[in-house]
Protein backbone atom coordinates (compact mmCIF):
# COMPACT_ATOMS: atom_id res chain seq x y z
CA UNK A 1 0.00 0.00 0.00
CA UNK A 2 0.64 3.60 -0.65
CA UNK A 3 -0.33 6.72 0.14
CA UNK A 4 -0.06 10.01 -1.58
CA UNK A 5 -1.08 13.43 -0.45
CA UNK A 6 -1.58 16.13 -3.55
CA UNK A 7 0.39 19.23 -2.37
CA UNK A 8 -0.23 21.69 -5.11
CA UNK A 9 -2.70 22.75 -7.90
CA UNK A 10 -3.05 20.43 -10.42
CA UNK A 11 -5.33 17.36 -10.77
CA UNK A 12 -5.43 13.67 -12.63
CA UNK A 13 -7.92 11.42 -13.32
CA UNK A 14 -7.45 7.73 -12.41
CA UNK A 15 -9.50 4.89 -13.84
CA UNK A 16 -9.57 1.44 -12.43
CA UNK A 17 -11.24 -1.74 -11.87
CA UNK A 18 -12.97 -0.69 -8.76
CA UNK A 19 -14.39 2.87 -10.54
CA UNK A 20 -13.02 6.47 -11.54
CA UNK A 21 -11.21 8.89 -9.28
CA UNK A 22 -10.69 12.87 -9.97
CA UNK A 23 -7.52 13.63 -7.75
CA UNK A 24 -7.04 17.45 -6.75
CA UNK A 25 -5.41 19.65 -4.15
CA UNK A 26 -5.20 18.73 -0.63
CA UNK A 27 -6.47 14.73 -1.57
CA UNK A 28 -4.90 12.09 0.64
CA UNK A 29 -4.98 8.91 -1.53
CA UNK A 30 -4.11 5.78 -0.66
CA UNK A 31 -3.40 2.97 -3.53
CA UNK A 32 -3.99 -0.63 -2.47
CA UNK A 33 -0.94 -2.96 -3.43
CA UNK A 34 -1.80 -4.37 -6.92
CA UNK A 35 -4.01 -1.62 -8.61
CA UNK A 36 -4.46 -1.71 -11.78
CA UNK A 37 -5.35 1.53 -13.53
CA UNK A 38 -4.68 5.01 -16.13
CA UNK A 39 -3.60 7.87 -15.09
CA UNK A 40 -4.65 10.97 -17.04
CA UNK A 41 -2.52 14.14 -15.62
CA UNK A 42 -5.16 17.18 -16.49
CA UNK A 43 -2.59 19.87 -14.43
CA UNK A 44 1.31 18.70 -13.18
CA UNK A 45 1.07 17.56 -10.04
CA UNK A 46 3.51 17.66 -6.56
CA UNK A 47 3.16 14.30 -4.50
CA UNK A 48 4.38 13.49 -1.45
CA UNK A 49 4.85 9.48 -0.69
CA UNK A 50 4.73 7.56 2.29
CA UNK A 51 5.17 3.40 1.79
CA UNK A 52 4.38 1.73 5.14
Amino acid sequence: MSMVLIKQPGREEIETNEGNFNIQPGDFVVFKDGLDGIRDVRKPVKKHYFFP
